[in-house]
């Protein structure tokens, strides 16, 4: 076993070492006095390695985290994101090369959960928070306040321009079919009597397949 380094009377962050104390198993624990005048013990190795710091006060200090990682909301922001800076070839070619972009405002999470979360909440309501998608209004520009509401699936694909460019869309003999590329890989998700229903099963495939990266 090592010799024993001596901490009394050293400063590890805001703590300062009185006294040693009962091991904690085999390990030498030290008796602190924080800056806060918290009394706290701590293993030596966490002292010197800068693991402990304080005796708790320091993360109560931090800035809270905005708690929405895990919501439909904070999914739907991460989304555009991922989605307007080309995280995926597919992504690429259809946001970012065509010049889509999110505003300045809503890079910062919480300033798009300031403007959205409340409409967001009251159309969840109503149509649930699985057919509640952001949509922009107007597809040819990008995402700001102005230009994009929630909307169900449906309404969204209308908001659509219907035509054989819509990506992964097209007419086949009579009938209309709906693609996605994924990981390099085409993935055909069915065969339609409408365009319209077509270009919705594309809007939840992007959904399920692009805003998951």
């Amino acid at each position: 076993m090592p010799p024993l380094i001596d901490l009394v009377g050293l400063k590890f962050g805001r703590l300062k070492v009185l006294r040693r104390v009962a091991n904690k198993g085999r390990e030498p624990t030290w008796e602190c006095i924080c800056e806060c005048g918290n009394m706290h013990r701590a293993l030596g190795r966490n002292l010197r390695t800068g693991s402990t710091k304080s005796c708790g006060c320091y993360n109560r200090e931090q800035p809270r985290t905005h708690g929405e990682s895990g919501t439909r909301l904070y999914s739907a922001w991460k989304g555009i994101i991922n989605r307007c800076n080309g995280f995926t070839e597919q992504t690429k070619s259809i946001y970012k090369d065509k010049g889509i972009t999110v505003c300045e405002r809503w890079r910062s999470f919480e300033n798009f959960q300031e403007d959205m979360k409340e409409s967001f909440e009251a159309h969840s309501e109503i149509h649930g928070e699985s057919d509640t998608t952001l949509d922009r209004i107007n597809g040819e520009k990008g995402y700001y306040p102005e230009n994009c509401r929630w909307a169900t699936h449906k309404v969204q694909a209308r908001n659509r321009k219907f035509r054989n460019k819509h990506p992964g869309v097209a007419l086949k003999k009579g009938r209309w079919k709906a693609n996605i590329g994924v990981n390099g890989s085409q993935i055909h998700l069915g065969t339609f009597e409408t365009q319209e229903d077509a270009v919705e099963a594309r809007i939840k495939a992007e959904e399920k397949y692009w805003e998951e990266c």
